[in-house]
């Protein structure tokens, strides 16, 4: 998901249990880092990186973990 205030929003999750890995934009991963390439060759890719986090989904998740994880986040969503 994406959100203007990431960081804090990460924060708020991990201090309710929630990780939230961060995305790294292909051109400044391992997996590309012997084309040379730098930050700033990309800036939207980035620009997306930088406001974009990963919530926990998957078989593994009860309802109740997902009703928790949005409830988290509910603060942070605009009225």
């Amino acid at each position: 998901m994406r959100h203007p205030q990431r960081n804090a929003l990460q924060k708020h999750l991990r201090a309710g249990g929630v990780d939230t890995p961060l995305p790294r934009p292909p051109h400044l991963s391992d997996a590309y880092g012997d084309l040379g390439l730098k930050k700033g060759a990309f800036p939207f890719s980035e620009e997306i990186a930088d406001t974009e986090l990963s919530l926990p989904i998957g078989p593994h998740m009860s309802l109740e973990d997902a009703n928790y994880v949005v409830e988290l986040i509910h603060p942070f969503v605009p009225d």
